[in-house]
């Protein structure tokens, strides 16, 4: 059975994020999972004159309330299953724990939260798990609304996996042969473009036996930086998705590591997919 995981901290852009992982549940016909993970400050011996904080059983327990509440909420909106999960430790390392041992169908997590702390804090993990995230995630900006996804723009390097990616994605929508896929390869100059064209010429051919398949387009466009050339591109175009699969970590790195790339994941108004392509294929 499929597994939409939704870790929050309830903040009010990770319940953007809950609302928009609801409807996709709905339609991959997807149980959904209430996760958060609760972390002790530090000894009473480190803070001075701070107060104790509640014992790690007292948290976890008004933490797990807190979801039940929510998940109570979420019942009047979906007939899919909802499970709620507590776990003690860093949010990071426990969601990713936690995706790595139940490999879901999708996570879903807001890129930031509202206040300055929560940016601060939660933008961190949600970096944090799209650079280690071995399960598909989808990267939410702070206050996106739900909308069907029709057009997609998928950043690739020509990898054999973008094909299970792509099927992936059919999953996301009614009626796939009605879905927009246009595939753009950042052509940086240390490949001849010759071997670029032939490249995509080779994966046109593959991804096109699809069926049934959905709209498809590709193209090559010059650029140095990944990043700047994917927002350039995605500024000229209608697209409710963008897509990119780190097949390849020194790719990965060079999308997600430089400062560029947090602008990218922060300032765009539109949901990101990060796939690992086939090193997910065992998500549910």
């Amino acid at each position: 059975m499929r597994t939409v995981f939704i870790p929050t901290d309830f903040s009010d852009a990770s319940l953007v994020a809950l609302k928009y992982a609801v409807e996709i549940a709905e339609t991959a016909h997807a149980d959904l999972v209430l996760y958060s993970a609760v972390h002790l400050p530090p000894p009473v011996a480190d803070l001075g004159a701070i107060a104790a904080p509640p014992p790690a059983d007292e948290l976890m327990e008004d933490t797990r309330k807190a979801l039940l509440g929510l998940a109570k909420e979420l019942e009047a909106h979906t007939t899919q299953r909802i499970e709620v999960v507590v776990e003690l430790g860093l949010a990071s390392d426990c969601i990713e724990g936690w995706m790595e041992a139940h490999r879901p169908w999708l996570t879903v997590m807001a890129s930031k939260g509202t206040t300055g702390l929560e940016r601060m804090v939660w933008g961190s993990v949600t970096r944090h798990v799209a650079e280690h995230a071995p399960t598909p995630l989808l990267v939410l900006p702070e206050t996106h609304a739900y909308e069907p996804i029709q057009s997609v723009l998928y950043a690739t390097d020509f990898h054999s996996g973008d094909e299970s990616v792509t099927r992936y994605l059919m999953d996301w929508v009614d009626d796939p042969t009605a879905l927009k896929v246009h595939f753009v390869h950042v052509v940086d100059g240390a490949v001849p473009m010759e071997y670029e064209e032939a490249h995509l010429a080779q994966f046109e051919a593959n991804l096109v036996q699809i069926a049934p398949a959905p709209q498809l387009t590709f193209d090559l466009k010059p650029g140095r930086r990944i990043a700047d050339t994917l927002k350039t591109e995605i500024a000229t175009g209608n697209w409710n998705l963008v897509v990119v699969c780190p097949q390849q970590r020194s790719w990965f790195v060079r999308l997600f590591a430089p400062s560029v790339s947090n602008q990218l994941v922060e300032q765009l108004d539109l949901p990101i997919l990060v796939h690992p392509g086939n090193r997910s294929n065992n998500a549910h």
